[in-house]
């Protein structure tokens, strides 16, 4: 990938704990973040995999960041698209930030099929 080192095309980390969901929110603001790739269910068999980061309806403030989720589709079984609007509180600068929240990806495991990933793109 061509891109300039200062200005990277995408941020890989894990899903953010209790204690570092505004941290979370503040890195995609500054970093001007409009998608984010979640690739664990919350859960797996009962055990909690990943902090849920965002409200379930309306929003939630995070800080300085309000989250407010705007829609939630359900594409298939194995991924869906939330939309949100990302505010700063301080500037009052808003701006769309869409999740992908791939379904399928159980822990320490594999997909069954590439397929459902080449259908998550």
């Amino acid at each position: 990938m061509d891109h300039d080192p200062r200005n990277p095309a995408y941020i890989s980390t894990q899903g953010p704990l209790p204690s570092t969901v505004a941290d979370f929110w503040q890195m995609v603001w500054e970093s001007g973040c409009v998608v984010i790739v979640m690739l664990t269910p919350l859960a797996e068999n009962g055990t909690k995999q990943c902090h849920q980061y965002w409200p379930d309806e309306g929003s939630d403030l995070y800080h300085s960041y309000e989250v407010n989720l705007v829609s939630e589709h359900i594409w298939c079984e194995d991924f869906l698209v939330r939309s949100f609007y990302l505010k700063n509180v301080q500037t009052s600068e808003s701006r769309t930030v869409t999740q992908f929240h791939f379904l399928s990806w159980m822990d320490r495991n594999i997909p069954e099929s590439a397929r459902t990933l080449l259908d998550f793109r």
